[in-house]
């Protein structure tokens, strides 16, 4: 009786330092929970995944939309060029007549796509921002959702966590 007394004294005291053991482990990652819950106001973590997969959604339809603008203003600077050549070429036709080179629909037609040219320009210079700004925030998240990743595969003994993460995505989806 008394073996099987200093048995069990023996077991809960492995036990009890086992546990400390895992609770000062995993005390960084509760801080780090608790400074993300503080700073962002989120308390469900649900949320925050559901927020950084939008993220992810909107940059991936910003590189499309910068896809689309950067062919768009190659399209107009093609026009652009080809009407220029085109202008001169009949200015040249008409010094050569001994006439003035007058206005015609032609010019119009040219400054109207200069005109387009400009706001595309403009609208792809605010992409590029938006892109960079959207790009900064995204190598933010990633990097410190690999640094909870890498926590969390210190803490467990889970396969998932010892493996490298593919995207941020998975990410979430194995720390759920």
């Amino acid at each position: 009786m008394r073996n099987y007394l200093y048995i069990n004294k023996l077991w809960n005291n492995f036990m009890k330092k086992k546990m400390h053991k895992e609770m000062e482990n995993s005390r960084s990652i509760d801080e780090a929970f608790k400074q993300i819950k503080t700073h962002t106001g989120v308390t469900d973590v649900q949320a925050m995944v559901r927020r950084f997969q939008t993220r992810e959604q909107t940059y991936t339809a910003l590189l499309q939309t910068v896809s689309t603008s950067e062919a768009k203003v190659d399209t107009l600077k093609k026009d652009n060029e080809e009407l220029t050549t085109k202008l001169q070429d009949l200015q040249i036709d008409k010094a050569d007549d001994g006439e003035t080179a007058a206005p015609d629909s032609n010019d119009a037609e040219v400054i109207q796509f200069n005109q387009d040219l400009t706001l595309v320009q403009r609208d792809y210079q605010n992409l590029q921002e938006r892109f960079k700004k959207i790009n900064i925030v995204n190598d933010q998240v990633c990097s410190w959702a690999k640094r909870c990743y890498q926590k969390f595969g210190t803490l467990t003994d889970d396969p998932t966590f010892q493996q490298e993460p593919m995207d941020l995505c998975s990410m979430f989806q194995s720390m759920d």
